[in-house]
């Protein structure tokens, strides 16, 4: 019961990362504020938590990228239940694309759903988070603006969103030194590469299957990721647990950054190393 008795507004409940924290966050005593672009699949979150027993307030259809939309999200949660105590932006919209290939139009995209959402429902939120004990927002970025081409065999399809996932991360370090004062600590999560429906074809599926067996090799722990494993650090960041650590990016990747997106070392080339090696190191 980490988060019993606070009101926890979730950006993008329809499915995915943002169904799993509002299945977990209920789970765990949250009364949940969800919202999602699909107003059916944010329905069907919300009787999710419902028919487990939860408390859950859906306000879809939402345009996180729109003001007024994001004005009215934070209206309704303050009207339904009183406050906001934590905040999960989780939603985000993107295009994938080479940086050469990337249009504009591609470009504004990506960065409005991407950087736009976060600092706008944050901005909109913190008024109302600066009023409750232990507040705290977690955004969430990306391994992919971190570290090489983002994706698999290196390749840059993800080149303006890992650029606008570093930002996210700036933004949230930079949101934790302009909030700290009203008592909101924020961090961020890198998630590296989730199982979840919008990543199904990254994954290979239905057109080559090899590309999960890929991905894998690139991990020092040789899965790919679920929902819930992102969802438990946020509901970590989220608690009272976590009530020392502000302006903090915490990587949830099965070591994909750590190995630079290798994975495990190869024997033959550490054999070869060790045999060259072998009259040690000389300046």
């Amino acid at each position: 019961m980490r988060l019993a008795d606070k009101v926890v507004l979730i950006t993008g409940t329809g499915d995915g990362q943002g169904r799993a924290a509002a299945l977990r966050f209920a789970a765990e005593g949250a009364t949940l504020v969800g919202c999602d672009l699909n107003a059916t699949a944010a329905a069907l979150t919300e009787q999710m938590v419902r028919q487990a027993g939860g408390t859950m307030l859906s306000v879809a259809p939402v345009d996180l990228t729109s003001e007024d939309d994001v004005r009215t999200l934070i209206d309704s949660a303050v009207q339904g239940f009183g406050r906001i105590d934590r905040l999960y932006n989780n939603a985000a919209g993107a295009r994938m694309g080479r940086a050469a290939d990337t249009t504009e139009a591609d470009f504004d995209f990506t960065f409005r759903g991407v950087v736009r959402i976060p600092w706008l429902v944050s901005k909109h939120a913190a008024p109302h988070l600066a009023r409750s004990s232990g507040a705290a927002i977690v955004n969430t970025a990306s391994v992919s603006g971190l570290v090489g081409g983002g994706m698999v065999g290196n390749s840059t399809l993800l080149a303006v969103y890992g650029a606008a996932k570093a930002a996210v991360i700036r933004l949230s370090q930079i949101s934790a030194v302009e909030f700290g004062p009203l008592g909101i600590r924020v961090n961020a999560i890198s998630p590296g590469l989730i199982d979840t429906p919008a990543v199904a074809g990254i994954l290979g599926a239905g057109t080559d299957e090899r590309l999960r067996a890929w991905h894998e090799e690139q991990l020092l722990i040789r899965r790919i990721g679920v929902p819930e494993d992102v969802v438990n650090a946020a509901l970590f960041l989220l608690s009272d647990e976590a009530s020392y650590i502000t302006g903090h990016n915490l990587v949830v990747d099965g070591g994909w950054v750590a190995s630079g997106g290798v994975g495990h070392p190869r024997a033959e080339i550490v054999d070869a190393l060790e045999a060259s090696l072998t009259s040690g190191l000389r300046y």
